[in-house]
């Protein structure tokens, strides 16, 4: 079996035909070992900040549901749109690392068609995991008990408008907390660059070019923001070196993005600015 793709260079209509690559299996007890893995780094994490058990079941649980929701999103958006993918790759991280895990992700394992089908791909695992970390929050700053301490000084800007829409004392109850972690995975995911999730809907706007300008503008900015704050610069070293080269975009690659998928883009936006950090006090 064969593939197509439809590509503009130099002002040139080009159609490169190549071989389909075929789909390998999945060895499915890798991604249940690092499940059940990440079950358990997420609940020693969850226990490392609030120093009981219930506090690290709660933790544990909330967190791997909203990754799981994000994860859910993306293989829902595949199998709309006929792309083979693997089930998610938890991945856990044990102590000194804060929160037990650095999220997941699952592996398109076949060409993505059309432009409208890399955009929603994109979107639609952030949207998922913002919609369940949201109430996951509400839920956890309406209660009391158990409680820990604040971490940081800063949380997303929809964790914050939360806050001040529901009275209490300010302290961080394991479902906050998720919910907080979720809105900031959410926020990471979505910067308009390279492989991440945010970069596959800048990709469905722009060509390749202007995606590639476009990952490295954002990398080189981090770095400077990060000379105040470290986590900036971990983040924008890790944008330069792993995204290096160009993102291979859509098989159509040239046909206009429809408005449905623009509009969808605009939401996408501003779930970002909605995740981004700001002062809690």
């Amino acid at each position: 079996r064969y593939m197509a793709a439809l590509r503009e260079r130099e002002g040139e209509l080009r159609l490169l035909v190549a071989r389909l690559p075929e789909v390998g299996k999945t060895n499915v007890m890798i991604n249940i070992l690092l499940l059940v893995a990440t079950l358990g780094t997420t609940s020693l994490a969850g226990y490392l900040w609030g120093g009981s058990l219930i506090y690290a079941l709660l933790f544990s649980m909330a967190i791997m549901l909203i990754l799981g929701a994000h994860e859910l999103g993306h293989k829902i958006a595949a199998w709309r749109h006929g792309v083979a993918a693997t089930p998610p790759y938890f991945i856990p991280v044990p102590p000194p690392f804060p929160l037990g895990t650095l999220g997941a992700f699952i592996k398109i394992k076949s060409p993505i068609p059309t432009k409208e089908a890399l955009v929603e791909m994109g979107m639609s695992g952030p949207i998922f995991g913002f919609l369940v970390a949201l109430p996951i929050a509400a839920v956890g700053l309406m209660l009391q008990r158990p409680l820990a301490p604040i971490p940081v000084g800063f949380a997303p800007l929809a964790f914050v408008l939360l806050k001040l829409a529901i009275p209490g004392p300010l302290t961080f109850h394991p479902l906050a907390f998720a919910g907080w972690v979720g809105m900031l995975v959410t926020m990471l995911n979505l910067m308009p660059a390279g492989q991440l999730d945010g970069g596959h809907v800048a990709r469905g706007l722009f060509n390749r070019e202007q995606h590639y300008k476009l990952t490295r503008m954002l990398g080189f900015t981090l770095i400077i923001f990060g000379l105040f704050i470290p986590f900036l610069l971990i983040w924008g070293l890790f944008i330069l070196f792993l995204f290096r080269g160009y993102h291979a975009g859509a098989l159509d690659d040239v046909s206009e993005l429809p408005r449905r998928q623009r509009n969808l883009a605009i939401v996408t936006l501003l779930m970002f600015l909605l995740c981004i950090p700001v002062p809690l006090h």
